[in-house]
């Protein structure tokens, strides 16, 4: 779907997978819990397996502590030095800062490789059939709850999304912010049944991938990831993505002093804890 959130928290970074936490620090910690509850919505497994699993994932989250957090601290320093500068901020600067967060995205999946190849490997007939009903089963849902929404109503739910998140870090709205992303509203192509399609035809391919675990598995992953990541985008997304942008842009550069310090402070307080994360690791 349009990635409001995304092109807010994840270009100011880490807000996205952050949100609504007080520390950053409790969350980042459970990361490991957090993806194996997520993976357990699609396959059940064994004590060896899960075994391996978690010994991956301690690993996965010491190199992402310990190489990828400073970089998170350092476009948080950038982002907060613009702010403070009083500079415009307008739509190519948000795609500058979503440039270097979609690089730490992309990292990530490249490496989540590394403890998703020993999971497929070992995964029995009966755990591969597990996974690909699991996959059928929630593109369905979705293709539900997103099919049903009628053109008002997808709108709607994308002006009230861009709302919510741009109020986690700036307070209430003013009147004329909320004109802004009103009117964003009003503009946006309907990109649901794009996405859908995608995502169906993404997912049809990795679970081809991974009913064949064969010794090029590895390099297949890899080339799946790859080819996600550096995909054309539709002319919609294009769209959309665009008008997000310089919607935000828009309500940033109409903030007010209360705003802006409320901006800073979330940020600021965001951008220490990870620094603190990152300052542990070169400790340990």
């Amino acid at each position: 779907m349009i990635r409001s959130a995304r092109l807010f928290g994840v270009a100011l970074l880490c807000a996205m997978v952050l949100a609504g936490c007080t520390r950053t620090s409790l969350i980042y910690n459970r990361l490991p819990t957090l993806i194996n509850w997520t993976i357990d919505d699609y396959i059940t497994l064994d004590r060896a397996q899960q075994s391996v699993l978690d010994e991956q994932l301690d690993e996965y989250l010491a190199w992402h502590q310990t190489t990828q957090l400073p970089l998170y601290v350092a476009l948080l320093d950038d982002v907060l030095e613009h702010l403070e500068s009083a500079a415009p901020i307008t739509e190519s600067v948000l795609t500058r800062w979503q440039e270097r967060a979609d690089v730490f995205a992309a990292d990530l999946q490249y490496r989540a490789v590394d403890w998703i190849v020993p999971m497929a490997q070992t995964a029995t007939d009966g755990q591969r059939q597990e996974l690909a009903i699991a996959i059928d089963k929630k593109q369905r849902e979705l293709e539900q709850k997103y099919s049903e929404r009628t053109q008002d109503e997808y709108r709607q739910d994308v002006v009230e999304s861009l709302t919510d998140n741009l109020a986690d870090y700036l307070g209430r709205l003013t009147k004329e912010q909320q004109i802004f992303i009103d009117r964003a509203g009003e503009l946006l192509v309907r990109y649901d049944s794009v996405w859908l399609a995608s995502r169906a035809a993404t997912f049809a391919r990795l679970t081809s991938i991974l009913q064949a675990p064969d010794e090029t598995l590895y390099e297949r992953l890899m080339g799946f990831f790859e080819s996600r990541l550096t995909a054309p985008t539709s002319a919609e997304y294009e769209h959309n993505q665009s008008l997000i942008k310089t919607t935000i842009a828009e309500v940033l550069t109409a903030r007010t002093d209360k705003q802006h310090q409320k901006l800073i402070r979330r940020l600021s307080a965001i951008r220490d804890d990870l620094a603190r994360l990152a300052a542990q690791a070169e400790i340990s």
